[in-house]
């Protein structure tokens, strides 16, 4: 039975240690060669590590289309900026009925006042067909009632 000497066992951890760095180093240049070495949009380097950035917050430059359940909770202040005045108003002690109508359209919109000293506040919005049994309406047509009042 051979014996091993201490040198031969350093000779050989040293070969394995080759041998490791070898296989890594191929890796890599595989891998380089299979990209062009930029990183995804949602990675950036640190060190060696890759981390996910988190997407940029949304525009807010534009805001979104006005829909009749948007202008729940508004004031009747607020909505008459946006609409100017209703083409029908209906009160009825602490509620009032608000109607807006376009050509293929009514909008019509419940106010509240919580009590007698509150501003009256949107309860409840709906967009209509006009007629009545047409078509559901197109949100165009809320679009049309907003620029009549630009």
């Amino acid at each position: 039975m051979a014996t091993t000497l201490p040198s031969d066992r350093s000779a050989g951890r040293n070969a394995a240690a080759i041998l490791g760095a070898a296989i890594l180093a191929t890796g890599l240049l595989l891998a380089a060669c299979g990209s062009d070495g930029a990183l995804p949009p949602t990675a950036a380097r640190s060190e060696g590590v890759t981390v996910p950035i988190p997407p940029p917050p949304a525009a807010t430059a534009t805001a979104a289309p006005m829909t009749p359940e948007s202008l729940v909770g508004q004031t009747a202040d607020a909505v008459n900026a946006k609409l100017g005045q209703p083409s029908f108003a209906r009160r009825d002690g602490p509620s009032s009925i608000w109607q807006y109508r376009g050509t293929g359209c009514v909008l019509d919109l419940f106010l509240y006042r919580a009590d007698p000293s509150a501003a009256p506040v949107v309860d409840h919005a709906e967009l209509r067909p006009l007629p009545a049994d047409g078509p559901r309406p197109d949100p165009a047509c809320l679009a049309a009632l907003l620029a009549r009042t630009s």
